[in-house]
């Protein structure tokens, strides 16, 4: 079996040998075709590549871009499976057989990717290595810890990406209009998830990643500007900015009973923290609802059953089974007219001693208070002041929620979005004029760090 590694280029000679010394280092040469794809260097960097005597190279006289470079590379590629990898990358011992090993587990996993030190979402990890000197060292004992475990998520980065090639040829590659770099790898983990294929981290497979080297070495490039034109881009394409609903909350999986085996998330976005979860205990039933009818059917790829009503006052509840271990409120109760009804119902499907997971915006928060005070409340597509919000909780009065007998508190906690200084202090200094004046507003500065409340309640009864 072998692997065509497609490695892209743009100036930054020094890293670029970095990259290909580690690769030689760390690599079988009888697994793998070397394919280097050089976007216009003027560095030397050409001439260090026609140097190499076991590379297939592609010599673009301009800058082609990350998604169009790829392509090239994948067209001349003969391997069973295309690795594409940046060239601010340093590889480690063992780094490419338990890639390989997990993407080939099943018939359903498209792509996976390694841990790194600098990369977003669920692949990066802390790292207490201080040089490349040290890396090494670091990499092994890392990859011991967590030899064999792999982690499904919806979006991999495309620093150092493992793609099944007959995949790649039949979606045709990356979609070139995301021109230069950004939002690449997210839109082809998008094609390959909700295509019902699997997307893995491979937990003990390490790749140092500089990160962003040629952007910060290249001038000419406007990494911001990229950006804003590559997110409409993928907004215009598939209906909505879904990467916001790609990333788990933790916080929230780390509240679901650790036995649960039927689980049902309310608000569950594309499916990526009913996805964690799975991750954790692989046996489990996961439901879905949904409103954004476009986000939803994403999760259908992945959860047993997904509801996708007009508005969360309009879940049909009879469709839903009344033996849930745990259900999930992922920022709902704040989009529906009667949230003390719409509890009460939750209660009638979760089994006595059940576990509720609830997270509710605080309106309280810095954000929202400064706009107050300026005369201002700008509805947004999304955060404290959506447009959807229809009620709106302090961590106060968000008690009242649950003030029924039907649930028991276990835990109420927070996440703290904090404010720039000159808001801290001025909220401080009117925290204290209140004092002066009689007025309680010790829990103002406080209150306007915590974003989101979060509780965790069990389903009296069962005992």
């Amino acid at each position: 079996m072998i692997t065509s590694i497609v490695v892209l280029t743009y100036n930054e000679l020094d890293k670029t040998k970095q990259c290909i010394d580690s690769l030689y280092k760390h690599t079988k040469r009888d697994d793998y075709e070397l394919i280097i794809v050089d976007n216009g260097s003027s560095d030397g960097t050409k001439a260090y590549i026609q140097s190499l005597s076991d590379v297939i190279f592609i010599d673009n006289e301009k800058n082609q871009g990350f998604a169009k470079g790829c392509n090239q590379g994948l067209n001349v590629a003969t391997g069973t499976d295309v690795l594409f990898l940046n060239n601010d990358t340093v590889l480690t011992p063992n780094w490419l057989e338990p890639l390989r090993k997990a993407l080939h587990e099943s018939d359903q996993v498209a792509m996976v990717g390694p841990m790194s030190n600098y990369v977003s979402g669920a692949q990066l990890t802390s790292v207490d290595y201080e040089s490349i000197d040290q890396l090494d060292e670091f990499s092994i004992k890392h990859c011991n810890q967590y030899k064999g475990e792999t982690k499904r998520v919806l979006r991999l980065v495309g620093f150092c990406l493992l793609v099944k090639k007959h995949l790649l040829d039949e979606i045709g590659g990356f979609d070139e209009r995301y021109t230069m770099g950004s939002f690449e790898d997210d839109d082809l983990s998008t094609q390959m998830f909700t295509k019902g294929y699997e997307l893995k981290i491979v937990q003990d497979s390490f790749v140092h990643h500089h990160g962003h080297a040629t952007f910060q070495a290249n001038q000419d490039i406007d990494i911001y500007d990229l950006y804003i034109r590559n997110k409409q881009t993928f907004i215009d394409k598939w209906g909505a900015d879904i990467t916001t609903f790609m990333f788990p909350r933790i916080e929230l999986v780390n509240l679901i009973a650790t036995n649960s085996r039927k689980v049902l998330e309310i608000g569950c976005g594309a499916g990526a923290t009913g996805l964690d979860y799975r991750n954790r205990n692989n046996d489990v039933v996961i439901h879905g609802i949904e409103e954004r009818k476009i986000i939803g059917k994403m999760a259908q790829s992945h959860f047993e059953y997904v509801q996708l009503p007009d508005s969360y006052d309009q879940v049909d509840f009879t469709e839903l089974s009344s033996d849930y271990d745990s259900v999930v409120l992922n920022n709902v109760i704040e989009k529906v007219v009667d949230p003390w009804t719409f509890i009460d119902q939750i209660s009638q499907i979760l089994k006595p001693g059940g576990v509720l997971v609830c997270s509710v915006p605080n309106v309280s928060h810095g954000e929202v208070i400064m706009q107050l005070l300026q005369g201002q409340w700008t509805y947004a597509h999304s955060g404290m002041l959506d447009a959807q919000h229809v009620r709106f909780f302090t961590p106060y009065s968000v008690d009242q929620l649950f003030a029924g007998d039907q649930f028991r508190l276990q835990l109420k906690t927070y996440t703290q979005v904090d404010q720039d200084e000159r808001t801290n202090l001025f909220l401080q200094d009117v925290a204290e004029a209140g004092i002066k004046h009689g007025f309680h507003l010790g829990q103002l500065t406080s209150f306007a760090k915590m974003h989101q409340v979060i509780f965790q309640l069990k389903r009296t009864g069962g005992e």
